[in-house]
């Protein structure tokens, strides 16, 4: 989308159907993800659906639109679906600088792109692969995106939504974070636990 160019959108709400004008990147997002968005009017905030499918934005791309906080309650659901009795340890705090260091990787460029078929609740990535790497010439699977080792790589990867999958921006961005510290909170040490896991290495 280029900059500053406004694009309309169609919503479905509850009482009626309206019409929105979207600006620059989040525009992009809200016009690429077919998801529940929040409309606000006078009356206060309206749940609609809109059904334009255009553009697709990279991890980085969709990293940058929130900080942690926003994407926290999120993040802690799949802690909590996933892993409840871990949950009430996570330290938060050690989980923002994670986040902060994932948004400002570098992205570099890749001939792979990330593919979401599933969301991440009761969804093992290492059994159902739902979130997985594909090379973008013949769509081949190439590996769960938790086991792919070049996080520059991922950040610079784009990032397609199945077009049945429901799921606001802010739980894709928490899912993705989730997925790329499936095996470590960096690069380094989820290599070494992949090795071990996969090749019985040593620390």
């Amino acid at each position: 989308m280029a900059a500053g160019r406004s694009m309309v959108i169609t919503a479905h709400l509850r009482h009626g159907v309206q019409t929105h004008s979207v600006h620059g990147l989040w525009g992009k997002i809200i016009l690429h993800y077919l998801v529940p968005i929040v409309w606000k009017e006078r009356r206060g905030w309206v749940e609609g659906i809109y059904c334009s499918k255009i553009g697709t934005m990279t991890f980085k791309e969709l990293f940058s639109q929130f900080s942690f906080a926003e994407i926290r309650p999120a993040f802690l659901n799949l802690w909590q679906t996933n892993e409840p009795k871990l949950v009430e340890h996570l330290d938060l705090d050690k989980w923002e600088r994670i986040y902060q260091n994932v948004q400002a990787l570098e992205a570099k460029s890749s001939q792979y792109y990330i593919r979401l078929g599933y969301r991440w609740e009761t969804c093992s990535p290492m059994i159902d692969m739902n979130c997985s790497v594909y090379d973008k010439v013949d769509n081949h699977l190439d590996c769960p995106m938790a086991c792919y080792p070049l996080w520059s790589e991922i950040a610079g990867m784009e990032v397609v939504v199945e077009k049945d999958i429901v799921i606001t921006p802010q739980e894709l961005v928490a899912g993705l974070l989730w997925e790329i510290t499936y095996f470590g909170g960096t690069e380094e040490i989820a290599r070494k636990s992949m090795e071990r896991t996969f090749h019985g290495g040593t620390k």
